[in-house]
């Protein structure tokens, strides 16, 4: 699925392909589910590899994004957007979504926080881990690593929780990005893209995942930014939203 950017309108991309609607039926396991399509059960994709026991309820109308004809696959579909539980919202089960609009962010200058950097280029490798971004701040020439997390999960209270499953990788993504930044002179910042509507903000989610809660607030303490954005989705396209969301280290209940 191929974004278009709008150049007249910063706030909005817009989808390259129509989205093909559907009822969810069921999910086997972590990468497939059925979809009722015009009366018929199909098998899709699923690329958000989450638990999502929130989201995924039989009988939730979802959009479907074509597969690339010209590429072999088992599935002629990927689940895109499935609506929130509330029926008021679309959530985005894709999680290389953010990467991709982040990245059409960043070389147009669009996100507040890296106003002042240049996007080098993408998946860096750092220690053991391909860091998303890397930038450079304008004036000052200091490098900055930037990790990109996708989340889905929001609460009854309108705060978004990251992870929703227990994440070795994205704890070991933190943990390089604070020896980036004592040992190696290097900026960082953890950016999370809360891929609906509904939010107003994210902390992360110590029962799902203590290791990463700390490793979190680690991080803060080392000097990582830590910011927060979300957009709106509609079977058309992204509404970004202008506003900066703020990050909690601790629940806000």
């Amino acid at each position: 699925m191929k974004l278009i950017w709008q150049p007249d309108n910063p706030l909005w991309i817009g989808f390259s392909q129509a989205l093909v609607p559907g009822i969810f039926l069921r999910r086997p396991n972590r990468f497939v589910a059925y979809v009722n399509v015009h009366g018929k059960e199909v098998r899709t994709h699923v690329p958000d590899p989450g638990r999502l026991k929130e989201l995924m309820l039989p009988g939730t109308p979802v959009y479907l994004a074509p597969g690339d004809p010209n590429k072999p696959r088992k599935t002629l579909y990927s689940l895109l957007l499935i609506q929130s539980p509330d029926q008021q919202h679309w959530v985005s089960l894709n999680t290389q979504l953010p990467n991709t609009v982040v990245r059409m962010l960043l070389k147009h200058h669009q996100i507040t926080r890296f106003i002042d950097f240049d996007l080098l280029r993408p998946e860096v490798r750092y220690g053991d881990s391909r860091i998303d971004f890397l930038l450079e701040h304008r004036s000052s020439k200091k490098l900055c690593l930037l990790e990109v997390k996708s989340v889905t999960l929001v609460h009854d209270n309108r705060w978004a929780c990251f992870p929703d499953a227990p994440t070795v990788r994205g704890t070991r993504h933190v943990r390089e990005l604070i020896h980036a930044v004592q040992y190696d002179d290097y900026l960082a910042s953890i950016l999370f893209v809360i891929q609906r509507g509904d939010s107003q903000g994210v902390y992360p989610n110590s029962l799902t995942d203590p290791a990463f809660c700390a490793a979190l607030k680690d991080a803060s303490e080392a000097g990582i930014s830590l910011t927060a954005m979300a957009y709106t989705l509609t079977p058309e396209g992204i509404q970004l939203q202008s506003n900066v969301l703020p990050v909690r280290l601790t629940s806000p209940d």
